[in-house]
């Protein structure tokens, strides 16, 4: 027989050293170069043109996949087996892209490595003695399902000629856990794997009914079987049936309730079944059956995979080959879905909690809210009790003050021009006193906007703003402005008051426009000046609700009202546009309370 010459690239010495042990267990094997990396691997090929070489994924300069390409054009006769610390699942469907024949994961390579390195150069021996070229093809799974996938897969893998039972069907083991592994790694639903395994192995021996029992929580029942060929009437009555009865496990249940391989040669002649599994089985054609535990990644049973025969007979060797091979799929298949589930159920879990976190959040912002819309209200009834006191109790005693002194001035005038000139100096301090106390009692809250409505308070503010500052305001008042609630008056009078003083105290500007109108259950406001602009730091952290206690507190009262406030500004001057909903009609409205 010819030496099988072999190369191997992996980056840890001690890796190298365990395969070298491993392949020298076969006389006929040569292990005839080793490389540290991908680049080496690449060189190493070329050069020795090995029959096989087998990668690591993970290596330095150039990694396992990127070499598979480049040596199967170096070395074209070469057959690339990947070896890795990688999920099969996950790293499968690369492996045979980049060239590579097949996959094993290191933690099989003791009971995997030699017999998947047979069936590669098994069918190459072959056909290179007969002069011809091996075609074995690891097809990608096109869309339609797995049974097409599967159909469409086996028609592209032209296998070589006679083999013997043992090789050809390592061969076609390898090939279906290809294509298997690579339906799993799509992600596809659980129930649809598990039926392209049992599908599977009834096509790599016809005439069997494979299928995968997964047990309930309580491993009393079977949850459900899945199958491309029972019947479902079957699986579901089965279903029913208890798997221990009278304190003992039925033998088609002990490969589930306690982890054990279970053949059953006729089971109409088999006293451990009782008389309901008997019947119904029978019933469907299933004369006898072998399974085993389909463990999880703990040891622990959570399924079993059977194979249903028509005759009473016992399972050959390849039927228990298949069985272990649909096991160890359906594990595959069944740890996946177990580790996507535990995401989901974590990023459902993470997704409530930031739901009920953001529900607190708003909650708290609310409260806030309504404690400072309650504060700048607190902070207007002071104004307003102010501006009362001013005009009724210090206004009143400037009026008196100044009618005594004015009768003192015309009762002086006839004994001393010097005495009069004086009295009617105090007369004027007293008139200027009495002016500036009323304008502070109209700025802390205007009696016009009790009385004359917004419309009335604002043409007077307009009027001593503009005259006070200099600024040219231009006030556009919608004629059907009308009475509007209280607290929103009060609010709109406070909004355009803050807006013109920050105007005057920043902008530059020399004249400002100030503009509201009603329309369509609308109060728009609109206030504009032609200064100098926001710089953009500051108008960024306005926007982002950011600013100073002016702005905030306009903020707080647009809120409150259920309203929206907009400040732009550019380097040839600032707007305020904001706008409330308000009823229908001039009519004034009841005031709006805190737990509206």
């Amino acid at each position: 027989m010819a030496c099988v010459r072999i190369l191997i690239a992996d980056d840890h010495e001690l890796v190298r050293e365990g395969l070298r042990a491993l392949l020298a267990s076969r006389p006929a094997w040569e292990v005839c170069g080793e490389a540290a990396d991908g680049v080496e691997a690449i060189e190493k090929a070329a050069e020795l043109q090995p029959d096989i070489v087998l990668l690591d994924v993970s290596m330095p300069r150039l990694s396992g996949l990127e070499a598979a390409a480049l040596i199967r054009r170096e070395s074209p006769t070469s057959e690339i087996l990947i070896v890795s610390q990688h999920d099969p699942a996950e790293m499968l469907p690369s492996a045979l892209k980049a060239g590579a024949r097949g996959f094993v994961s290191k933690s099989d390579i003791a009971s995997n490595l030699l017999s998947t390195i047979e069936s590669l150069v098994g069918p190459a021996r072959r056909a290179a003695a007969n002069g011809a070229e091996t075609h074995v093809v690891a097809a990608a799974v096109p869309e339609g399902g797995e049974r097409g996938s599967l159909a469409h897969a086996r028609q592209h893998a032209a296998l070589p000629g006679p083999l013997d039972p043992k090789r050809q069907h390592a061969e076609r083991l390898l090939l279906e856990q290809n294509h298997l592994l690579e339906l799993i790694a799509r992600g596809r639903p659980l129930d649809q794997c598990l039926r392209a395994i049992t599908e599977s192995v009834a096509h790599l021996q016809p005439g069997v009914r494979a299928a995968i029992a997964l047990l309930d929580g309580n491993r009393t029942r079977i949850e459900r079987i899945v199958s491309s060929r029972l019947p479902a009437v079957l699986t579901a009555r089965l279903c029913e049936l208890p798997i221990v009865s009278d304190g003992a496990t039925m033998p088609c249940g002990a490969a589930l309730a306690r982890g054990e391989l279970c053949t059953c040669p006729d089971i109409a002649v088999d006293a451990r079944w009782s008389a309901p599994w008997r019947e119904l089985c029978i019933a469907y054609g299933v004369r006898a059956l072998h399974t085993t535990p389909v463990w999880s990644a703990d040891g622990t049973a959570i399924a079993s995979f059977f194979v249903c025969l028509a005759e009473a007979r016992e399972p050959n060797a390849w039927e228990r080959d298949l069985v272990q091979f649909g096991a160890h799929l359906g594990s595959v298949a069944i740890e996946r879905w177990r580790a996507e589930t535990a995401l989901q159920e974590a990023r459902d879990h993470l997704e409530s909690r930031v739901r009920e976190r953001t529900e607190e959040l708003e909650k708290a912002y609310t409260s806030l809210r309504v404690l400072s819309m309650r504060m700048m209200q607190m902070q207007d009834e002071d104004r307003r009790r102010i501006a009362r006191d001013l005009h009724d109790s210090a206004g009143q005693l400037l009026a008196a003050l100044g009618m005594e002194l004015a009768s003192l001035n015309g009762r002086a005038a006839a004994l001393s021009r010097e005495l009069a000139e004086d009295i009617n100096s105090s007369l004027q301090l007293v008139e200027q006193l009495t002016q500036e106390i009323r304008t502070a009692s109209y700025l802390l809250h205007p009696p016009l906007l009790d009385d004359a409505g917004l419309s009335g308070a604002l043409r007077w503010y307009v009027a001593g703003l503009s005259k006070r500052s200099g600024i040219a305001i231009t006030l556009e008042l919608d004629e059907a402005l009308g009475r509007l609630p209280r607290d929103l008056e009060a609010a709109v009078f406070h909004i355009v008051q803050e807006s013109l003083t920050n105007i005057h105290r920043h902008s530059g500007s020399r004249t400002a426009t100030l503009r509201i109108a009603r329309t369509d259950g609308r109060l728009l406001l609109d206030i504009e000046d032609q200064g100098r602009g926001i710089p953009a730091e500051m108008l960024r952290e306005i926007q982002t609700q950011g600013s100073g206690v002016g702005i905030a507190g306009m903020r707080e009262r647009v809120l409150h009202f259920n309203g929206d406030i907009r400040i732009t500004s550019r380097s040839t001057g600032t707007r305020v546009a904001v706008t409330f909903p308000v009823e229908p009609g001039g009519v004034r409205a009841d005031s709006r309370s805190l737990d509206s």
